[in-house]
């Protein structure tokens, strides 16, 4: 949502929006990339099951248990590579 489209919004000034103290907008970094990392689990399972085409139960265990590998191995990936490029804090950084 555009704050300009908003007819509400014009009335209210940057600190009604949140401007005025960004450390609470970016208090918890890592939310989205917890998110794409339950979307991407999701959508490999899913992609796994309708691929192999058998749809019994123990075939849904495997592959649940084997998307939940990969998309923990992706989180710790792409976390690794963003606190490398820069975009998050790393954690020797934080301890401080």
């Amino acid at each position: 949502m555009i704050w300009l489209t908003v007819r509400a919004a014009s009335i209210c000034d940057d600190a009604c929006r949140g401007f005025d103290s960004p450390e609470t907008t970016m208090s918890r970094p890592l939310i989205s990339l917890k998110a794409g990392a339950v979307t991407f689990t999701a959508l490999w399972t899913a992609w796994m099951m309708w691929w192999s085409g058998s749809y019994s139960s123990v075939n849904l265990v495997i592959l649940t248990l084997l998307g939940t590998l990969v998309g923990y191995l992706w989180y710790r990936a792409m976390r690794w590579q963003f606190e490398r490029m820069g975009m998050l804090p790393r954690r020797e950084d934080q301890a401080k």
